[in-house]
């Protein structure tokens, strides 16, 4: 992979979090489904930065 195809993964990811994060808090805490979505927030913020962190070591 290219480091251009990086940056544009690392700047896709970095808006899915963005979005991903409005979604989380615009479902109530006390909804079942909130901790499912907010693990996945998760999930995607730790490889994005995994994917920042291989950028700066290149």
């Amino acid at each position: 992979m290219t480091v251009t195809e990086l940056l544009d993964l690392s700047k896709d990811l970095n808006q899915l979090c963005a979005q991903a994060e409005d979604i989380v808090n615009s479902v109530p805490q006390n909804d079942p489904s909130h901790e499912r979505l907010l693990e996945h927030l998760r999930k995607l913020q730790s490889i994005t930065q995994e994917l920042s962190d291989c950028q700066e070591r290149r």
